[in-house]
């Protein structure tokens, strides 16, 4: 069960600012790094997986590796990772770290799943002491994070001229030299060839946002969005037997579900639905746009899979649980919308926009269950989070 303190949590981080030390063009955040991260994690491993013989990459481990991070960093926020290595080396001090992160999240991950707080706790332990042990999963996950550290940094380098910057430079450098023979040629620098431009157009989504006709606190990147989505789908069925090729589908449609804003920028639902022909010419061009400007980034043989992620992302499949991704979808608006009332942002568009995602989810009927063997997912999955959270703004949204 996905407990209302977990979904705090990985709001959370959407709040929690990075750089806060440097002049920045734009905000940065966790959330934004992360979901960065995570994308350049499956440009790194789907390359890397066509040069393996078979392909040996366990991506559900890496989700949960991934997962597990984003959960830390909501509980530590953005400690410099200078600190948090020297905090590392010091015996005393780092079982006091990882006893505070796992007092902090054990009563949430154990009704996630018992097993999900255990691979926390064994991640973390094994980051330190064995870190090889973890895998290349582990591996491709340290050269993409450090991809989508290099991309904020040559941005905030073009306004930040200040002599120790060039030290997180050097110190990128030295991670980058230590992870980075893992990756195949074509990914492994910035340089602008096609797998390099899909990454930055990916990351273009950090500074589109959400809700553009409605006044919202704190900002909602698309790509921050994209991975509460994600990370929603894969916690909320951890606990289920529903097999590696689903799990890698869920999370990673999920993940890139809105990928094709960045082409139309953001419509809002009443204006694509105002008729079934204003839908159609916004999907067809999304379409056209897509195959010129997106399609043609990636390798030949990914363009099925992620055709299938960007403009099919909730149609259900016998590996795939669009319904479900759906679901999470709303669930995230609804909480994004939720929060803002929180925070003291109430308008006449927002209260018209949480009562339309609090009804449509009761609209949409259950998820069509499995015929195979693996599980089914619960149609009811977010029903007590959305009672519990309408139930507390209710009063604000009356005087609205």
């Amino acid at each position: 069960m996905l407990t209302r303190s977990l979904v705090s949590k990985l709001f959370e981080t959407s709040t929690m600012q990075r750089w806060t030390d440097h002049a920045r063009p734009v905000p940065f955040t966790i959330l934004g790094k992360h979901a960065h991260m995570v994308t350049a994690a499956w440009v790194y491993g789907r390359s890397l997986e066509m040069q393996l013989e078979p392909p040996t990459i366990n991506w559900t481990k890496l989700v949960d590796y991934a997962v597990y991070e984003l959960l830390r960093k909501a509980v530590l926020t953005d400690i410099k990772s200078q600190v948090f290595r020297d905090l590392n080396k010091d015996e005393s001090s780092r079982q006091a770290l990882l006893g505070y992160v796992q007092g902090s999240l054990r009563e949430d991950l154990t009704a996630v799943s018992p097993a999900s707080f255990d691979g926390f706790v064994q991640y973390f332990d094994a980051e330190i002491d064995d870190p090889d042990s973890l895998g290349l999963e582990y591996k491709l996950l340290r050269c993409a994070s450090n991809y989508a550290t290099r991309w904020e940094y040559q941005i905030i380098s073009e306004v930040d001229k200040v002599k120790y910057i060039t030290d997180t430079r050097r110190a990128l450098d030295d991670e980058k030299a230590q992870y980075g023979k893992f990756l195949p040629k074509e990914v492994d620098d910035l340089e602008p060839d096609k797998l390099a431009k899909f990454l930055d157009l990916c990351g273009r989504l950090r500074f589109q946002d959400r809700w553009s006709q409605t006044p919202i606190v704190p900002r909602r990147p698309v790509m921050d969005h994209q991975l509460v989505v994600a990370t929603l789908a894969h916690l909320s069925t951890r606990q289920l037997k529903i097999g590696d090729a689903r799990t890698y589908n869920n999370f990673f449609g999920a993940l890139f579900h809105d990928l094709g804003e960045i082409l139309t920028r953001d419509i809002v639902s009443p204006i694509k639905n105002i008729s079934s022909e204003v839908k159609r010419v916004i999907d067809d061009f999304e379409k056209t746009q897509y195959d010129k400007h997106i399609d043609t980034l990636v390798p030949q043989k990914w363009r099925p899979e992620l055709r299938r992620m960007v403009l099919n992302p909730f149609v259900q499949d016998i590996d795939y649980d669009g319904e479900f991704v759906k679901a999470c979808d709303t669930f995230a608006a609804f909480l994004e919308a939720y929060y803002s009332v929180k925070y003291g942002t109430y308008s006449p568009e927002l209260k018209k926009a949480l009562l339309y995602l609090y009804e449509s989810r009761r609209k949409r009927g259950p998820i069509r269950p499995r015929a195979d063997h693996e599980d089914s997912i619960d149609p009811m999955t977010f029903d007590v989070a959305y009672e519990l959270c309408f139930y507390e703004i209710e009063p604000q949204i009356r005087r609205i």
